[in-house]
């Protein structure tokens, strides 16, 4: 027969597995963090993409630094509905992409 626990007995077995659930969510936190940096961060990899485009932008477009962000996508979105910014934007991919199967990766 086992033994019935008083109130105080319960509370006490409350907070240790309190603790016990605390320990383990930072473990699990820990872990977490060790694989992201030991994989290569998506998100980082877009990040430094996208700043490295913006800075090729302004090094041919200097005058557009002082546009807002704003006028800035307004602008991006003309110049994707121009038909001749497109057409040199697909043959620029068309080209990287053979020079890739063809291992002249640049």
């Amino acid at each position: 027969m086992s033994k019935r626990k008083t109130l105080e007995e319960l509370q006490v077995d409350v907070e240790i597995a309190k603790k016990k659930k605390e320990n383990a969510e930072h473990n699990l936190n820990r872990a977490k963090q060790r694989v992201r940096n030991l994989m290569p961060d998506s998100r980082t990899e877009r990040n430094k993409r996208l700043i490295h485009k913006g800075i090729a932008f302004e090094k041919y477009f200097p005058e557009s630094k002082v546009l807002p962000m704003e006028v800035s996508y307004d602008m991006m979105e003309e110049l994707s509905m121009n038909p001749e910014s497109k057409k040199i934007v697909s043959m620029t991919v068309q080209k990287y992409q053979k020079d890739l199967e063809e291992g002249n990766e640049q």
